[in-house]
């Protein structure tokens, strides 16, 4: 009887710590960020696609931590721009594509318009 008591008592610890890990893997990032780093929009400056109209590769030099990514810029001044207003330059949706997370597929955005869609202005799923 001891031992049925204990191996009940360890399956239920094995059973909590199951419970506990999948909640922890089912978790979504606030925004969509690159696979080996945390990087949001892969990078690229989001204030740029504002004030120059195109994607602009973000440096090491201007970073800023945002919703647990870390956003890069190509100058001081639309790293400050990003600061004071964080909220009108960064993604909708945290960069997820709006067309696929319907359907339970989270995927991110391109960066650059696909020059084959016929879309200049928007972004496309990965």
């Amino acid at each position: 009887m001891k031992l049925k008591g204990v191996s009940n008592f360890y399956l239920s610890l094995y059973g909590l710590l199951l419970l506990s890990l999948s909640g922890s893997a089912m978790a979504i990032d606030p925004v969509y960020t690159d696979y080996f780093n945390d990087n949001a929009i892969s990078g690229y400056d989001a204030v740029a696609y504002f004030t120059q109209g195109k994607p602009v590769t973000g440096s090491d030099e201007f970073t800023f931590d945002y919703m647990c990514a870390t956003w890069r810029f190509s100058s001081q001044e639309n790293l400050d721009m990003f600061i004071a207003e964080p909220a009108a330059y960064s993604p909708q949706y945290g960069g997820y594509c709006a067309y696929a997370a319907p359907m339970l597929c989270l995927r991110g955005i391109l960066p650059a318009p696909s020059q084959t869609s016929g879309q200049s202005k928007t972004a496309n799923c990965i």
